[in-house]
C-alpha cells in the first residue's frame, strides 16, 4: 500500500514535469493561437466580453455563454485552441508513457523543475528505451 502511495506521487511528479516541458516547446504556437482567437473574435469580444477580467478561463466561461451569437471566424479559432490543447496533452500522455521506466532507472535523485528531468534525460540518451529515447530527441529539437 505504502509503495503504490509513493509511486502515485512519483507519477505526478513526473506528469507535471512533462507538462512543463511541453508546454516551453510549444508556448510560440500557443501564443499565435491566442493571437489568433482575440484577432478572430475581436467584434465578441467587444460586444460581450469587454467587461470580463482575463484569467481563471473566465473569457471562456464568456464566450461560452455567448457561444450561439460567435462568428465562424471566431468559432473556428476557438477550435483551432481546443485541437491545440488535445494535442498538448496527447503529447504529454506519449511522453510519460515512453520515459516512466527510464526517468526513476537512470535519473532517481535528480529534482523536479527547471529541465532538470530532460537535461538528465539527455545526457543519459544512450541508456534509453528506444520509445524515451525518441521522446527526448524530439523535445531537444523542438526547444532549439
Amino acid at each position: 500500500m505504502e509503495l503504490d502511495l509513493v509511486m502515485s506521487k512519483y507519477l505526478r511528479h513526473v506528469i507535471v514535469t512533462f507538462a512543463i516541458i511541453l508546454m516551453a516547446a510549444i508556448v510560440t504556437t500557443e501564443r499565435l493561437a491566442a493571437q489568433s482567437i482575440f484577432e478572430s473574435c475581436e467584434t465578441e469580444l467587444n460586444a460581450y466580453c469587454s467587461q470580463v477580467i482575463p484569467g481563471y478561463g473566465r473569457m471562456l466561461a464568456c464566450f461560452y455563454a455567448h457561444e450561439d451569437k460567435l462568428s465562424d471566424s471566431c468559432d473556428a479559432a476557438m477550435e483551432d485552441q481546443a485541437n491545440l490543447l488535445d494535442s498538448f496533452f496527447e503529447s504529454m500522455r506519449y511522453a510519460l508513457d515512453q520515459c516512466a521506466d527510464d526517468i526513476p532507472r537512470h535519473c532517481p535523485d535528480v529534482k523536479y523543475g527547471g529541465g532538470r528531468i530532460l537535461s538528465c534525460l539527455d545526457e543519459k540518451t544512450s541508456l534509453l528505451t528506444d520509445g524515451c529515447k525518441t521522446v527526448i530527441e524530439e523535445m531537444r529539437e523542438r526547444l532549439n
